[in-house]
């Protein structure tokens, strides 16, 4: 038995029951003040420069905060990116704080220097800042963001810069002092504008439900900012505005952001979405001796259909999640809030591809979403895996791809790293799997059927450097298998893995 392994199996077994979660308020679309949670007590008026010059002395403490809103620098990383809980900097003249909370939204919606008021918990957090397994480790005072006080309520603000091309953002801002016209009747199912001016490049306009108002702003060019009661999308390229279709009705506050990018996905493709229960860790693949343990799931998206998977998390928690469908498929993964916006979307357009959110940090406690579908609405098999690496058993699995029938994938993985291969099978079909290192590793095979139960245990039968062997194994349900690939010592792998058979 690996001593690795067994401390990791003990520890959990010695661990059972899980913390309690607050659930958190997310930042809506066009919402005032009064639609998030009320805060858990009053908030001290502190300054940045108080928060920046003596940290420990509000330790924990629930405050408010004025200053600019402004970017870090982006971390590229080769390796998974470990990030700390603050997503983003509040800075006055004399000094800056780091900040945490609402990350994805603000990222997209906010201008760099805008002025904003903030409440939240003062708190310390440390842990690995970079990348990959070797990151150095920070220690770090934030504010992990609870309210967002001033400005209020979300606009949609239009620049035209030099040159005359119209584009559009959408950032928080006030309302003016002008008088507002009547206000509307809110509506919440997204609407394809009409008539809407060709621009030169791809544009999102998203209109956030508020009172009608309007102002001018005199940046380097002329800028004018509207704020109108219905929500819409419009996603304008090269002179065609692309229709747009309603809103899964649970889903239908979507707001669309990636690792600070907006992305055109305000809107899916009309179907259903289904509640398939919680991603949770468990020891799914059996004896406890061999396996850590692990949120997978494997399941079948029938034709117009979403499968909606439950994650709780809380504040701080660096998650990722990952999806692959069958190799003729194209599968989509979002990560949604408890309210249904969309914090993140993946879809790497190609068949067959693994999509990964890889290094999300979790703005506040509670019950997060990850969405799966298929790009075309079709039907297809799917694995999804999801990763926290402030669980307390946390380990290290990837999803790396799907293995063709009769066909061979190579691949190096990292140390302290399980790799899970996907392939399809039909029912009664004869198989043999073939994992043979590069090098002087020792590999170790678990295969899991499409219920998800483990139906190969543990294969090791020979030393390090020599191929492990799955010899005509008959298969007995058609669907999505998972093969899981570790290595007996965790050292890093060089390997080759093929799946042949009828």
């Amino acid at each position: 038995m690996k001593p690795l392994r067994s401390l990791l199996i003990f520890l959990f077994l010695i661990t059972a029951g899980c913390a309690g979660a607050e659930v958190g308020s997310g930042l809506l679309s066009g919402a005032g003040a009064s639609a998030f949670a009320p805060p858990p007590g009053p908030a001290t008026l502190v300054t940045v420069a108080e928060l920046a010059e003596e940290p420990e002395s509000f330790a924990g403490q629930y405050v408010q905060v004025m200053g600019q809103f402004r970017l870090p620098a982006v971390v590229v990383c080769d390796a998974q990116p470990r990030r700390s809980p603050s997503g983003w900097i509040l800075a006055d003249e004399n000094a800056a704080i780091e900040a945490g909370g609402f990350d994805e939204l603000l990222r997209s919606l906010l201008p760099q220097e805008l002025t904003i008021t903030v409440a939240g918990r003062w708190q310390y957090w440390r842990g690995p800042v970079g990348c990959g397994k070797t990151a150095p480790v920070r220690e770090v005072w934030y504010l992990a963001v609870r309210e967002i006080v001033e400005p209020q309520p979300l606009a949609r603000v239009t620049l035209t810069p030099p040159g005359g091309v119209t584009t559009t953002a959408v950032a928080i801002a006030p309302l003016p002092t002008s008088t507002p016209a009547a206000s509307p009747t809110p509506s919440s199912t997204p609407t394809v504008e009409p008539g809407a001016t060709t621009p030169a490049s791809p544009v999102l306009t998203a209109t956030a439900s508020a009172t009608v108002a309007t102002a001018t702003l005199t940046p380097t060019a002329t800028a004018t900012q509207t704020v109108t009661a219905t929500l819409t999308a419009t996603i304008t390229r090269g002179g065609t505005t692309e229709p747009t279709s309603t809103l899964d009705p649970a889903d239908a506050t979507a707001t669309a952001a990636a690792q600070g990018t907006p992305q055109p996905t305000a809107t899916e493709p009309s179907g259903t979405i289904i509640d398939r229960g919680a991603l949770t860790f468990r020891e799914r693949l059996g004896n406890p001796l061999y396996f850590n343990p692990i949120a997978l799931e494997i399941d079948e998206l029938a034709a117009e259909e979403g499968h909606r998977w439950e994650i709780e998390a809380r504040a701080g928690d660096v998650i990722s999640l990952s999806a692959v469908s069958q190799p003729d498929r194209d599968i989509v993964l979002q990560l949604r809030d408890a309210a249904g916006n969309i914090l993140v979307t993946r879809d790497a357009t190609g068949t067959g591809e693994v999509e990964v959110i890889a290094g999300f940090t979790i703005p506040t406690d509670g019950s997060y979403r990850a969405v799966v579908r298929e790009a075309n609405g079709v039907g297809t098999y799917y694995t999804v895996l999801y990763v926290n690496v402030e669980h307390e058993n946390y380990y290290e699995y990837e999803i790396a791809g799907t293995l063709p029938r009769n066909g061979s994938r190579t691949t190096t993985m990292p140390e302290k790293t399980d790799y899970l291969w996907a392939f399809v099978a039909t029912g009664g079909s004869t198989i043999s799997i073939t994992v043979a290192p590069n090098d002087s590793t020792d590999p170790i095979l678990n295969l899991l059927n499409p219920e998800g139960a483990l139906i190969l245990e543990y294969v090791n039968d020979r030393g390090p450097g020599q191929s492990e062997i799955i010899l005509n194994f008959q298969l007995e349900d058609s669907g999505l298998y998972v093969l899981h690939v570790g290595e007996d010592q965790y050292a890093a792998s060089s390997y080759r893995v093929t799946v042949s058979g009828n």
